[in-house]
């Protein structure tokens, strides 16, 4: 028999192959545990808002008609519903809501995208250590992604669908794959400014990696402040039309330009009073919000996984650890 010789870089390729198809098999494992049966990932929740929207671009609208009377967390308008979240999702989906219709199965697609990350960050994390010569062996890129994948919310909140956790889903697929494109050894700055951009129009709140980028550019040109604008640009350039697109979809639905409806969604009874009283922004939020974020204990269970979600806050991120 021939002895096949593979490049290191071809047998990288295999893995992350290998990888997507293990990863979706231990979460579709994990459903079943859960009393989850097989047909589980071929529906679609709810919450599939993002469908619902696809399917209103189709009609050349931007409201929603709400399925089974759920208007849970919509923005209402003048006598019309609405999504706060920005809509790069909905954009995405739009050809397979045409092609498909509009009970997409979002849980599937979720689980997918899951799957795929963890290739991806693979992928991203041995490009790091290239960028940053730390010459990290194959099985320690290996490990840490084990460690990303399942030790946030990329396997925590990839099952479901709803519009709260597949919104999470995309916008780490469009990151990823931005960082993917732009540490290439010929960095691909349109195309990772496209899918940053994507990145950010699925959960605005990614618009702060924006400064991890500008910091890789400048020492991606060795310092130098003329090469790094222009590259910078060239990274922002996309960016800067996918915002003005936004501003106008904003003033299209709400006659505001900077008004994306979150003041006039309906919101769970939970925040309500929270809201009403202090307002999205406020310092007394905090104390709450770091207690939630690093040191809540999880709610355990007699069985497995052995933890629950009683509190619908979740708990601390060091209990969520893949090490632990």
């Amino acid at each position: 028999m021939k002895k096949i010789n593979l490049k290191e870089s071809q047998i990288f390729w295999m893995l992350g192959l290998v990888s997507f198809f293990v990863f979706f098999g231990l979460m579709v494992v994990f459903l079943k545990i859960n009393g989850k049966n097989g047909s589980y990932i071929f529906t679609h929740s709810p919450f599939s808002y993002f469908s619902w929207l696809a399917s209103s671009f189709l009609e050349g609208r931007l409201d929603v008609t709400p399925v089974n009377g759920v208007i849970h967390d919509l923005s209402q308008y003048k006598g019309k519903y609405y999504l706060y979240w920005p809509p790069a999702p909905a954009v995405i989906l739009t050809p397979l809501v045409y092609l498909f219709g509009m009970n997409l199965p979002d849980r599937l697609i979720s689980i997918i995208l899951s799957a795929l990350n963890f290739t991806l960050i693979m992928f991203v994390i041995r490009r790091l250590s290239d960028f940053f010569g730390f010459g990290l062996k194959t099985w320690t890129v290996i490990l840490l992604s084990v460690f990303w994948s399942f030790g946030t919310v990329n396997f925590s909140v990839g099952f479901e669908g709803s519009v709260w956790y597949i919104s999470q889903v995309f916008s780490l697929t469009f990151l990823i794959t931005s960082f993917y494109f732009f540490l290439s050894k010929n960095p691909k700055y349109l195309l990772s400014g496209l899918f940053f951009t994507l990145a950010v129009y699925t959960r605005n709140t990614m618009v702060f990696t924006g400064l991890v980028y500008l910091y890789l550019i400048f020492l991606e040109q060795k310092s130098d402040w003329k090469k790094s604008i222009i590259s910078a640009l060239k990274f922002g350039s996309l960016f800067i039309v996918g915002s003005l697109l936004y501003l106008w979809y904003n003033y299209a639905r709400f006659d505001n330009a900077f008004d994306n409806g979150l003041a006039k969604h309906n919101m769970g009874w939970w925040y309500r009073e929270g809201y009403e009283k202090y307002g999205y922004f406020n310092t007394h939020f905090i104390p709450n919000n770091l207690y939630y974020e690093w040191f809540k204990m999880p709610d355990f269970i007699n069985n497995f996984p052995f933890i629950g979600f009683i509190d619908l806050k979740g708990f601390g991120m060091f209990w969520a650890s893949s090490a632990l």
